[in-house]
């Protein structure tokens, strides 16, 4: 897939902006494949992923993707300063990158979810 937002390597928060992609990539595709080798039983719904997605993964600046606070400064893009995904129904692990890319963040909530791994 090409990349919309064409942002060039040295651009200030590109690495805050592949931080959020690992973690939907950890959780989307993990949900989406384990649900191939679990699926529902009868009767059952399926486990909810990422109830709220507004923005992800799209052109769109960072700062306007659910559950993503900006530094007021950098308002538009970039700059994280909270992020709070609580109780969105995400699925899978946090990867490594998440956590290296996100270092100004001063809140941090992933809580009510189902994260697994370490």
């Amino acid at each position: 897939d090409e990349d919309e937002r064409q942002l060039a390597a040295s651009h200030d928060f590109l690495f805050e902006r592949f931080a959020l992609a690992s973690l939907w990539y950890a959780t989307f595709d993990y949900a989406r494949l384990y649900d191939q080798e679990h699926p529902p039983k009868k009767g059952e719904d399926p486990l909810p992923n990422w109830l709220h997605t507004n923005n992800w993964m799209t052109p769109a600046p960072i700062c306007s993707w659910f559950g993503v606070t900006c530094h007021e400064s950098n308002s538009a893009d970039g700059s994280i300063d909270q992020f709070n995904i609580t109780n969105n129904g995400v699925r899978g692990y946090v990867p490594d990158e998440f956590y290296k890319g996100l270092t100004d963040v001063t809140v941090l909530d992933l809580s009510h979810n189902l994260f697994n791994g370490t």
